[in-house]
């Protein structure tokens, strides 16, 4: 009997010894098996960037050559910085000052991004009466008679804009624009936060820097709606959003709470139903974009770089770190010179008043002199 139990025990220890033993096996095949996905992910990752590496490496070379070729071939190119733009008729233009303006305007934006814009020359076509044929197909036409500012503007569209991660763009609503007109598009977001029909931007205005971080969106929450929105302005986005029309029963029937009712909850439910991209921004991409240029312009030298240097953190950090600084502090300073650069106030000329309240005092005596104003 005893040796049946012996023997028993025995065979239970060898049995748990060899389900340990497996365990052990199918751990170490699991941690074998994850360093292997860890050394190819890592090596996948080192080889998309030795590609990226060789396709700007490329186009670097191809840039040099191209700028090389345009020496040589005595086509009088154009310099400023990293910027290159070929003329055919280079002095009937005010090119050099356009150039100049433009390649100033990329570098304090985009930072290192802006020489792999510009790493091909740019070339224009000068029209202009009794000309001969273009026989550059790729050339841009331009006007003999174009000013500084619009031959500015050109060329800052032909060098374009880098890519930006979906993260940022989402946020922003396009890539980062150069601020061209900084004082217009400052006063244009000043009308914003006047104008914009938002409790945060009103807010904003008023000093809250709190506000202003609602009405710019910065916490990237699809219910922008709860903070930005006050419940009579949501009611009436959702007046906006939707005609009674095209609902079907059950939204018809939340709307009609929200609209007729005045149910803000329903207002909610209704606004989280239609998504985040329907729903009436508090304010334009404008004012973002001036956002991220403030703090560029806090940042200095390669903030641009180190915006984009992240496409994984959150808007407030990456604009923290391009700035240099924390987020109140961008904030405030953007609101500052939002502020500043509130529209002058157009008054009425002298003589115009005075044409005016002499048609209105003739009126007025038409009016006592007629039949309906005299005493029976």
């Amino acid at each position: 009997m005893c040796d049946r139990r012996a023997a028993g025990g025995v065979l239970a220890a060898l049995l748990t010894a060899t389900a340990l033993s497996g365990q052990a096996l199918d751990s170490a095949r699991l941690h074998h098996r994850a360093d292997s996905l860890l050394a190819l992910w890592r090596e996948a990752n080192t080889f998309a960037e030795v590609q990226q590496t060789l396709r700007e490496d490329r186009r670097g070379q191809v840039g040099r050559q191209t700028r090389a070729t345009a020496a040589l071939r005595g086509e009088n190119p154009v310099k400023a910085g990293d910027l290159m733009v070929i003329a055919d008729f280079p002095d009937s233009i005010p090119l050099r000052e356009a150039a100049r303006r433009a390649w100033a305007i990329l570098a304090s934006t985009y930072a290192g991004e802006a020489t792999v814009l510009v790493s091909q020359p740019i070339r224009l076509a000068v029209m202009f009466a009794n000309r001969q044929p273009i026989t550059v197909l790729s050339a841009r036409r331009i006007r003999k008679n174009v000013s500084t500012e619009e031959l500015e503007r050109t060329l800052l569209g032909l060098a374009g804009q880098p890519r930006v991660d979906r993260r940022f763009s989402s946020w922003l609503g396009n890539t980062v624009r150069p601020v061209f007109d900084t004082a217009a598009e400052q006063s244009a977001v000043y009308v914003q936060l006047v104008t914009a029909g938002a409790a945060a931007a009103t807010r904003c205005f008023e000093g809250s820097v709190a506000g202003c971080s609602a009405a710019l969106q910065l916490a990237e929450d699809s219910e922008f709606y709860l903070t930005a929105f006050d419940a009579l302005q949501r009611r009436t986005a959702v007046a906006g959003a939707r005609s009674r029309q095209v609902l079907e029963p059950t939204a018809l029937a939340t709307y009609s709470l929200c609209v007729d009712h005045h149910v803000d909850s329903a207002c909610v439910g209704f606004l989280h139903g239609i998504g985040a991209g329907q729903v009436p921004q508090p304010l334009s991409s404008q004012a973002r974009n001036l956002l991220v240029s403030t703090a560029l312009s806090l940042g200095g030298v390669d903030a641009y770089d180190r915006l984009m240097a992240d496409s994984t953190a959150p808007v407030i950090a990456r604009l923290e770190r391009a700035a240099h600084a924390p987020i109140d502090k961008v904030v405030g300073e953007w609101r500052a010179r939002i502020i500043a650069a509130r529209p002058a106030v157009q008054g009425i000329p002298l003589r115009g008043a005075i044409v005016t309240l002499g048609w209105v005092g003739l009126i007025a005596i038409g009016a006592i002199r007629s039949t309906r104003w005299r005493l029976s």
